[in-house]
């Protein structure tokens, strides 16, 4: 379901009992219980092995929760805000990202038969009675996220709910289950400067190679990364496909095991149709995903989903350099997905 928008209701936006779901930018509102209820869904989705997926949409102002689920979630670039609950996880496992939980009684809730989760790399701020609450007995990550304005950021603290607080401004990365930034990147201790140098080699068959060339070129202008050609040492597989029911343009997968490389596909079916500029968008956003960021604010080559639209921005936002450098930073191993989070 995309670009749908449900306001007013008696009782839920949408309510779920099976099946599996994909929501993306649409917007659900005034709703006397639920924005959205998950009670059953089967068949796997493409992320943390998830039938339900919401995707840069703005959930706010139901009176129970925004999102009410008792499977397996996934929720990216999305608003959940001016609810009762913005999120409440009464079964199963949820992955949060890049999202903004704020002005609700509570940003997420965790109930007694919630399953392990990650909520990381959001903004969880102005919530009147809670950040984040975990009545389970599951390992709850909630860290590399920004804490504001809370009546209380997390509760209880400490095992099994882990929140870093400590966040000065919000960053969008990508992480794992737990809480950890992955990326492509291979770190290599230099013996004469006091940093890892992050480095990706790659290999294969972008197809597009000027624009190829041109979107490495970009990210290497930023200090302290390389990424280079090389067959020999490949942490980066580029290919292409071919498919028209696919809804993307480019896709980083992450490979779980340090032995294989991640990998970067490229969907001619809908790039031939793009001018230059708008694939080095798609593809510079691929590379950003490898190099460890997630989605971002508008304005930034990491905003949510440059690889579906016609988006001509060739140069990197403020958000981007930022993201980068923190990771840089403060990031001197890198982890790869556990099994479980594996795509």
């Amino acid at each position: 379901m995309y670009h749908v928008y449900i306001v007013n209701g008696t009782d839920y936006g949408i309510n779920m009992s099976s099946g599996t779901l994909d929501l993306a930018s649409s917007e659900i509102l005034g709703m006397d219980e639920d924005g959205v209820y998950i009670s059953g869904a089967t068949g796997n989705g493409n992320n943390f092995s998830s039938p339900v997926r919401i995707m840069a949409s703005d959930i706010h102002g139901n009176t129970t929760s925004g999102v009410h689920t008792l499977v397996n979630i996934y929720i990216d670039f999305s608003d959940l805000r001016d609810n009762g609950l913005g999120l409440y996880v009464e079964g199963g496992k949820a992955w949060v990202r890049s999202s903004h939980l704020f002005d609700n009684d509570s940003g997420a809730w965790f109930g007694s038969g919630s399953d392990i989760a990650s909520v990381s790399s959001n903004s969880i701020t102005n919530n009147e009675n809670y950040g984040i609450f975990s009545e389970s007995s599951a390992d709850i990550h909630a860290e590399q996220n920004y804490w504001s304005g809370n009546g209380t950021n997390c509760s209880p603290s400490g095992d099994p709910l882990f929140c870093d607080t400590e966040l000065p401004e919000g960053h969008y990365l990508n992480v794992d289950g737990e809480g950890y930034r992955v990326s492509s990147v291979k770190n290599y201790l230099s013996l004469y400067c006091p940093f890892h140098g992050h480095r990706i080699g790659w290999s294969g068959d972008p197809q597009y190679t000027d624009e190829w060339d041109d979107s490495i070129s970009l990210w290497n202008t930023l200090d302290d990364v390389t990424i280079e050609e090389d067959s020999d040492d490949t942490q980066l597989t580029v290919s292409t496909t071919t498919d028209s029911d696919l809804p993307w343009s480019g896709l980083w997968s992450q490979v779980s095991g340090s032995n294989n490389s991640d990998t970067i596909q490229l969907n001619t079916f809908y790039l031939n149709g793009k001018t230059s500029n708008e694939k080095i968008n798609v593809i510079s956003h691929e590379l950003g995903h490898a190099l460890g960021l997630s989605h971002s604010p508008l304005g930034n080559m990491m905003y949510y989903c440059s690889s579906c639209q016609a988006t001509t921005q060739t140069v990197l936002g403020t958000q981007d350099e930022a993201d980068y450098d923190f990771m840089k930073d403060n990031n001197t191993v890198l982890y790869y997905w556990t099994e479980i989070y594996k795509e």
